[in-house]
């Protein structure tokens, strides 16, 4: 049995709203950390600047100017997120 696109519908909005505070900050992601056990935080915290080393190699070998361009923002991230590990 398919469900009724008006639940669903109604469904996505609420789920929406939830997403939201009154700041309107979006606190799915906020959430998501929060729900994670410490040793989860930091695995994550991990990947995230092993993604940015490896962004970082990919756009230093493009060697375009808009690529270069944002290579001390991404550096400067990485070097955050390490200093954190």
């Amino acid at each position: 049995m398919r469900p009724d696109p008006a639940t669903v519908d109604e469904e996505i909005r609420r789920l929406e709203e939830m997403a939201v505070d009154e700041a309107g900050v979006d606190v799915t992601q906020i959430d998501m950390m929060l729900s994670l056990t410490p040793r989860e935080r930091l695995a994550c915290l991990y990947e995230t600047a092993m993604s940015l080393a490896r962004l970082i190699d990919v756009k230093e070998r493009a060697g375009r100017p808009k690529d270069l361009a944002v290579l001390p923002l991404l550096r400067s991230t990485l070097a955050r997120a390490r200093d954190k590990l």
